[in-house]
């Protein structure tokens, strides 16, 4: 929170996520470092003594662990864009606080063991009093730890045999690696794709187009008759009408549905789109579409795709084509395009001779015709605060037609003896005839745009419903000048997901960079990260039924950081084996057994803390679920394959290796000492 305050963040859904993803994680170094301890006291050394050599041990692995998930969140606060922006204060929450949990596990942690932790056996409350109480209070607690304890001893030999069989066979180890992996990808094509994942708000838009040329009464009643059918929906609350809004003509019109709280029923608002659909639809003389809003790239619908050109008739022919697509396309609905018909109008010819033989100039005839259809405002009426205008105009029945315009009377300028006033009929002077307004439109990159665009049903999702579509209209002939390209809330999607897989490449790169700098080789980080497409296993089946959003997308980026803390934890255990002169077979079957309770714990840990966001309870739980979700299992898989698979990679790994050394060796001592040297070279183990 200090350093949250010193750059000027706020506590808001995004770092408020960012720190609920971390609680699992920021425990996870004083766990390595405890239970390192906790080893060395049964190894017979003093708490004290314990506490010094146990995080000296584990220091380099507990330091790449933490460091790795940093380097992972320094591309995401970077990243470009709007979703970059976003992203900011999420991953420098998030770095801050392991970074801080590092130095309380280097410093706070030891020093409390040495205090608190007592060798096996030792009695610390002893006697009656608090101290029988606090033994009574416990003992539930020690008894679920010692059946956790029983399961853990009885798995620790099963395990080691499992590791050594596999070193036995590597290969058949390494081919079912690479065949969940292949699975996982396959199975990644029945993941959807969208933006963000939709959030139930309980709230419901019906937007409504009536023909052109249909005026505010028309329109009014139209929206009445979808609402009268909507509100008697008993989970609907409240509705609320807007015609003609903003620019919009009389002819549009939006009612907002307001449903009950989400815990008081039992559909989402998403499927009550596609009943609300249905209902709807009957209502005539409308275009009905049913979304939660507008969508992020500022349409009225998830999915549009734009068509650009110059002639308006080519342009209008291959929007049709693309809207046809639409058509066929499952999952699509609520299908239209933006090209707007002519609005009709009445379009009124003076023959200007015979209206000055009659005494009608150019200016009266427009003036009369105006007030009289239109109206003119003559006086304000006052109700309480509120203040109305009084417009006064023909009565609807002589002025519906284009028979009763004609008939409308014009006053002359000219004195006929025994009248006041001389009224001449329109039609004496003027021509009457119907046509159509040029209707609006819309420019995109100086060209011409037609957009088409539609809502997705339930179970779909507007990223793999645009994908079919532009896959199928990519096949559309087009003359020079025209094309056809995603736009709104896809198009910022593709973007933001082009901005992350950005920031994932980076993310592994830098992860490279720090375990190759950590461990001084070039090679060994292969190991570690071999895990990291093991993960993507797990997150892609957490993921099905769902969809792959920015979400889930930095999920994955987070996961990549976490996934390589197991893989250090037990290749860093093997290297100092072997340090110590063990070979390589032997110290594997050693650290692995040895680091498998370290593992399992922190894997638990950020399981657990990251559950809470994976159920999805709560308002907004489906924007956050999907993150949560790949993240937990992508670690389940990832912990897994990395007990068996990264110690036979690490082995393969160090074969090729000392190979080219071997090599390299031989090929030195050939220079320095000539040919014969190669025959009293004695071959390795």
């Amino acid at each position: 929170f200090t350093v949250m305050k010193a750059l000027g963040f706020t506590i808001n859904v995004i770092t408020l996520m960012g720190l609920s993803l971390a609680v699992g994680i920021l425990i996870d170094d004083a766990i390595v470092i405890i239970e390192n301890i906790y080893r060395h006291i049964h190894m017979g050394e003093t708490a004290r003594q314990a506490a010094f050599t146990a995080t000296k041990e584990i220091g380099l692995a507990v330091m790449a662990t933490t460091f790795s998930i940093v380097v992972v969140f320094l591309p995401v606060a970077f990243m470009q864009g709007i979703i970059g922006r976003v992203f900011y204060q999420f991953g420098v929450s998030v770095a801050v606080a392991v970074s801080i949990s590092l130095f309380v596990a280097f410093t706070l942690t030891p020093m409390l063991s040495s205090r608190w932790l007592e060798q096996k056996g030792k009695e610390r409350l002893k006697g009656g009093g608090i101290g029988a109480v606090f033994e009574r209070l416990w003992q539930p607690i020690r008894n679920i730890l010692d059946y956790w304890n029983r399961a853990f001893e009885w798995f620790k030999p099963v395990y080691g045999r499992m590791l050594a069989s596999s070193l036995r066979h590597r290969w058949v180890v390494m081919s079912v690696a690479v065949l969940a992996f292949a699975a996982s990808l396959w199975l990644a094509r029945y993941v959807g794709k969208e933006f963000m994942t939709e959030t139930d708000e309980g709230k419901i838009y019906v937007s409504v187009i009536t023909p052109p040329g249909t005026n505010l009464q028309e329109t009014s009643d139209r929206i009445a008759q979808i609402e009268k059918i909507v509100t008697k929906l008993p989970i609907v609350t409240s509705s609320y009408v807007t015609i003609g809004a903003g620019d919009d003509p009389v002819t549009n019109g939006r009612v907002l549905f307001t449903l009950v709280d989400k815990s008081q029923r039992t559909v989402s608002a998403k499927q009550m789109m596609d009943s609300i659909r249905v209902l709807v639809a009957p209502v005539p003389g409308v275009k009905a579409s049913v979304s939660k809003g507008h969508s992020e790239g500022g349409s009225d619908k998830q999915v549009e795709i734009s068509v650009r050109g110059e002639n308006l008739d080519d342009l209008s022919r291959i929007a049709h084509q693309v809207q046809d697509i639409f058509y066929r396309t499952p999952g699509a609905v609520d299908i239209d395009n933006t090209q707007q018909e002519g609005k009709p109008e009445l379009h009124i010819e003076v023959d200007r001779k015979q209206a000055d033989d009659l005494g009608l100039s150019l200016a009266t005839i427009p003036m009369t015709i105006r007030t009289l259809v239109e109206g003119t405002v003559v006086s304000r009426y006052k109700e309480g605060d509120e203040e109305y205008d009084v417009r006064v105009r023909l009565d609807d029945r002589f002025r519906n037609s284009t028979q009763q315009v004609e008939r409308i009377l014009v006053a002359s300028t000219k004195e006929i003896p025994g009248q006041s006033v001389f009224l001449v009929p329109l039609d004496r002077v003027a021509k009457l005839d119907k046509q159509t307004a040029i209707g609006e439109y819309s420019r995109r990159n100086r060209q011409r745009e037609i957009r088409v665009n539609a809502n997705v049903l339930t179970g779909s999702f507007s990223g793999t419903v645009s994908e079919a579509v532009m896959k199928e209209a990519s096949q559309i002939q087009l003359p020079p000048g025209y094309s056809i390209g995603i736009t709104g809330g896809v198009e910022f999607m593709q973007e933001s997901f082009q901005n992350i897989f950005r920031a994932l490449v980076l993310s592994i790169i830098f992860i490279y960079l720090l375990l190759a700098s950590q461990y001084e080789s070039f090679t060994d980080p292969f190991s570690i990260m071999l895990s990291l497409p093991l993960s993507l296993v797990g997150a892609i089946l957490a993921l099905q039924g769902s969809s792959f959003s920015i979400m889930s997308y930095i999920g994955i980026i987070l996961l990549m950081g976490l996934v390589t803390k197991n893989a250090i934890l037990l290749i860093d255990f093997v290297k100092q084996q072997r340090e110590k002169g063990m070979n390589r077979t032997e110290a594997i079957l050693i650290a692995g057994p040895i680091r498998l309770r370290p593992i399992l714990m922190t894997t638990f840990a950020m399981v657990f803390g990251m559950l809470p966001l994976a159920l999805g309870v709560g308002p907004g739980a489906e924007m956050r679920a999907p993150m949560a979700r790949a993240v937990i299992g992508g670690i389940i898989s990832s912990t897994l394959l990395t007990l068996v698979v990264v110690p036979v990679v690490y082995t393969l790994i160090d074969d090729f290796t000392g190979l080219f050394r071997r090599k390299k060796t031989v090929t030195e001592a050939v220079t320095e000492k000539g040919p014969g040297f190669v025959e009293h070279v004695d071959r390795p183990r």
